[in-house]
């Protein structure tokens, strides 16, 4: 239950080895279950985190087992000489479940040091001990692991890819994590392809863009609360280069999807130049400009696919699988979208609740 139905997923692993993750799986989720959250000792954004996710326990566990199930399936090395990252771990729920399968080593990476602290916290809590916490962004990891000496084997994340600034530089970059045959496996709720959740994502994306929102019970300090737009604004105002109320307007449309620091060398270039070397490649994509935090990143997936396999991994988009549902009358539907998710493979994007990246490095000799 707590993995998709075998027919669907038997090219990633065999069934013994599903068996042992759907269990590990429900394990997990039960202890998550049984935890009173708030006297853990976890931040109250994990906890609205967590709380959120286990809405839908089985729904929300499916996804991490199939992830793991695809980045370790084909592997010809035991469980304990496995390597794996969590990377963008967050509430770190992939990692204890890879832990609790019985991965050797774990290692845990992320951004935010409010959540690298809970997960110590979190995994503690839950009988578990991750190898590693890892605080930043991909440079420090890959400098942890050549420091370390590890043999990375699998590089996995959920919800993290359609967040990352410079993504055509991290893709590039992920090859310095190890040696063939390193996998990544990066699973995305930014499903471009399904026209509903697109539709979703756009008017999200222009809500972050257009409007402030209030500090609610759970808010993660690091997130701006001001409208994106208003805060390139306020960037651009406080260079003091004597802009007109006219050009900060522009200049802020202008410099959509960038960071505060290339903002403030976009507008210094207009005021030398009267011209920007940057403009926005789309309609509606923004990050936060106070940390490149992008809105839902709407990916095109054939430039993704691209940059990967330039960067020495062989690369597919796959789609994601529909959760499970508790009314059997929606269980139902959504095992024949699964079945015809299956049968469709990349076309199948079009009904999938998130998409796959998945690729393997190829040998180093053979890269060019």
């Amino acid at each position: 239950m707590y993995t998709y139905n075998y027919s669907f997923v038997k090219q990633y692993a065999d069934r013994a080895l599903l068996r042992r993750i759907d269990k590990a799986a429900r394990n997990l989720s039960d202890r998550i279950v049984a935890l009173d959250l708030a006297s853990v000792g976890i931040s109250e954004y994990n906890q609205r985190y967590i709380r959120n996710k286990f809405k839908s326990p089985i729904g929300c566990m499916q996804k991490y087992a199939y992830l793991l199930a695809m980045a370790i399936g084909d592997s010809d090395k035991p469980l304990q000489e496995l390597t794996v990252v969590d990377y963008g771990g967050g509430n770190g729920l992939f990692g204890l479940l890879a832990k609790e399968v019985g991965v050797g080593t774990v290692i845990y990476n992320d951004i935010y040091d409010v959540s690298c602290a809970d997960i110590v916290v979190f995994a503690d809590a839950l009988g578990l001990a991750l190898q590693d916490i890892v605080h930043g962004d991909l440079p420090d990891l890959i400098g942890r692991v050549q420091e370390k000496g590890y043999h990375i084997d699998a590089v996995v994340s959920y919800d993290v890819i359609e967040h990352i600034y410079d993504i055509d530089g991290y893709f590039r970059q992920l090859h310095q994590l190890g040696n063939a045959p390193l996998r990544i496996v990066f699973g995305s709720a930014a499903n471009t392809e399904n026209p509903d959740i697109n539709a979703a994502l756009v008017a999200h994306q222009h809500a972050l863009e257009t409007t402030d929102r209030e500090k609610v019970w759970g808010h993660k300090e690091r997130d701006s609360l001001a409208s994106y737009h208003a805060l390139r604004c306020d960037i651009i105002n406080a260079l003091e280069l004597g802009f007109s109320a006219e050009e900060v307007e522009q200049l802020a449309t202008d410099t959509r999807g960038l960071i505060k620091a290339d903002i403030e060398a976009q507008a210094r270039q207009y005021k030398e130049t009267g011209k920007l070397s940057y403009q926005p490649t789309d309609t509606y994509n923004t990050c936060d400009p106070m940390t490149g935090n992008w809105a839902e990143h709407l990916l095109p997936f054939d430039h993704v696919q691209q940059v990967l396999n330039d960067g020495g991994f062989d690369t597919q988009i796959l789609p994601g699988f529909q959760p499970y549902s508790f009314l059997w009358r929606r269980r139902m539907y959504r095992h024949g979208l699964n079945a015809l998710i299956s049968l469709m493979g990349r076309q199948g994007l079009r009904y999938a609740p998130y998409y796959i990246v998945m690729g393997s490095l190829r040998e180093k000799a053979a890269q060019g």
